[in-house]
């Protein structure tokens, strides 16, 4: 078992299965506690019977710093079944807080643009490609049952672009097989 930290969220890798969790992010949770106070200070000094319960505030902080991570999980579980073979299947979500999926094996070892150089074969350099470099990296995909599929498919605008040119990208991660490397 190991535990991958993305950008947005923790991978908890297993030998069967993965769990994915939202990552707070500190420094945003220290900005809006700070920008918060800021402005409760002002707002009690004008209006001071409008006061938060601190559990409230506690609870929303948390929130606005998990907000996107959580969308992720949330995203993947919803577009798991539409993505089909392209994606290593998310087979549970707890409200996007936990989100279970197979495991897959990392595409390590290969160059960081191969799915994006790849793409831009296929597509030519275009508006369709240009916005996803993070999300298109090597390190998003996986080999599943022997094929390369998404493990990080928690992009709304990318699950549009792959919805409208699913063939494209069957066509280009079938071509990049694990025997090719």
């Amino acid at each position: 078992m190991r535990i991958v930290a993305g950008t947005k969220r923790l991978a908890i890798v297993g030998n069967t299965y993965t769990v994915k969790v939202p990552k707070p992010s500190v420094g945003v949770f220290i900005k809006k506690t700070a920008t918060a106070v800021f402005e409760e200070q002002i707002l009690s000094r004008t209006r001071s019977k409008e006061k938060r319960e601190i559990f409230q505030f506690i609870q929303y902080m948390f929130s606005q710093c998990i907000t996107a991570d959580w969308e992720k999980n949330c995203i993947e579980y919803k577009r798991s079944s539409e993505y089909g073979e392209l994606a290593v299947p998310t087979l549970f979500s707890f409200l996007g807080l936990l989100n279970i999926q197979e495991t897959a094996q990392p595409f390590t070892g290969q160059p960081f643009f191969t799915v994006i150089e790849a793409l831009v074969v296929e597509f030519g350099y275009s508006a369709h490609i240009a916005p996803f470099g993070h999300a298109l990296a090597s390190g998003n995909f996986g080999f599943h049952h022997g094929k390369l599929k998404f493990v990080d498919y928690g992009n709304e605008a990318l699950a549009v672009v792959v919805s409208r040119h699913r063939d494209t990208f069957e066509k280009v991660l079938a071509s990049l097989h694990p025997l090719s490397f």
